[in-house]
């Protein structure tokens, strides 16, 4: 955790994945890490996952869709907050591609999730999506020790002044927390 709060993962254009249930701190983390890097000199753009697909449609409705993928790419980090709720159609599909093929290797990513990247097949929808063929990029990411920082938390347990009344998860502990490094595998 430590690692991840000095915004070296931003500097070295890692992406990070936070996922586990619902309350456990993953939106409020993905904010912190967003406001360390921002402090830290990085431009940081949120969206909610199903926010984000409504504002890339109503672009390319009123033209403005390469505007609008030439700003995601742009910045240095982006946090997807709740990817995976409802599964993606054709459009969301191809529209996360773009956003995160504009970015491959260019800047980081943080997405949050209650699903395990495991079986986030069944929210894309297309298995070949999934698990595209290992091309020229997806050997040099290995090659280049590219790796994607992964933080679960299965539950939390109230701090100390969550008995006070407060319900904010800035009062909360995060409980268990295993941070594992993983090559990203696509």
């Amino acid at each position: 955790m430590i690692e991840l709060s000095t915004s070296k993962w931003a500097a070295d254009k890692q992406n990070v994945l936070l996922t586990g249930p619902t309350g456990v701190g993953k939106s409020f983390l993905a904010c912190a890490l967003g406001q360390k890097a921002c402090r830290d000199g990085y431009s940081v753009v949120y969206r909610r996952a199903s926010r984000l697909f409504d504002e890339l449609a109503q672009a390319r409705a009123d033209g403005t869709y390469a505007h609008v993928l030439k700003r995601l790419a742009k910045a240095q980090v982006l946090i997807l907050d709740d990817f995976g709720l409802e599964p993606l159609g054709a459009p969301e599909r191809k529209e996360l591609l773009e956003v995160l093929e504009d970015r491959y290797q260019l800047a980081s990513t943080v997405v949050t999730s209650q699903l395990e990247p495991k079986d986030w097949h069944a929210v894309i929808g297309d298995a070949r999506r999934c698990h595209p063929r290992p091309s020229g990029p997806q050997r040099q990411s290995h090659q280049a020790g590219r790796r994607v920082h992964l933080v679960r938390g299965d539950k939390f347990d109230e701090g100390p002044e969550a008995g006070q009344g407060m319900n904010h998860p800035a009062s909360l502990t995060l409980r268990p927390l295993a941070i594992s490094r993983n090559r990203c595998s696509a």
